[in-house]
């Protein structure tokens, strides 16, 4: 994803991004996205709704870590407990990082007696730890619409995904590489709709 993207990443540790649960704590990077456009475009004051995303069974329920191999094997280990769901961390960093921007005037997950004027949905494909033979890979495929609530129109459709290899093969290496490559699909995610959002504000 090469995208010349104007956001500042700040990498830190910190007990709010870590996905896992006490059960096994693992502290994994912050992400920090500064506004991706400026001031003048927070004037389009439209509400975007971040729908709680989708999933693939065993995804959809279980906060149990699961791994994939290059065989499209998938097991999950009962040791190993994310801190929520995937859906729950996926909509949730999502919605942040869609209010970070400053594209829309608001930004909510839930449904509001406002109705919003677009709407984000989608669904988890994968959310895995993925091991081959060159090494251990975090790996995210996330299925996202961006809909607009005034036209009835799907204004995008498309599979975010994103690959990122662990520094090492232990757990905590394969759970940061996870936490990353869902960090480059929600920086994607963000970027489609501001160029969808800005282009449509031209055309009006």
């Amino acid at each position: 994803m090469s995208h010349n993207l104007q956001i500042s990443l700040t990498i830190s540790k910190s007990s709010n991004w870590s996905l896992l649960s006490p059960r096994r704590s693992i502290t994994v990077f912050l992400l920090d996205t500064k506004p991706l456009c400026k001031a003048s475009l927070r004037s389009h004051r439209k509400f975007l709704r971040v729908a709680r995303f989708k999933a693939i069974t065993p995804l959809r329920q279980d906060s149990i870590v699961t791994y994939r191999t290059e065989s499209a094997l998938v097991h999950s280990s009962t040791n190993e407990h994310w801190k929520t769901t995937p859906p729950d961390i996926v909509t949730r960093k999502l919605a942040q990082a869609s209010g970070a921007s400053r594209i829309f005037r608001r930004v909510a997950q839930r449904p509001d007696r406002q109705p919003a004027n677009h709407l984000i949905r989608g669904k988890i494909l994968r959310f895995n730890r993925l091991e081959t033979v060159d090494g251990v890979y975090g790996e995210v495929w996330l299925e996202v619409e961006f809909f607009d609530h005034e036209t009835r129109e799907i204004l995008w459709s498309e599979v975010i995904r994103d690959l990122q290899k662990a520094d090492a093969e232990h757990t905590e290496a394969a759970i940061e590489a996870v936490s990353r490559s869902l960090r480059q699909c929600i920086l994607e995610i963000v970027h489609l709709v501001k160029e969808t959002t800005a282009s449509h504000q031209k055309i009006r």
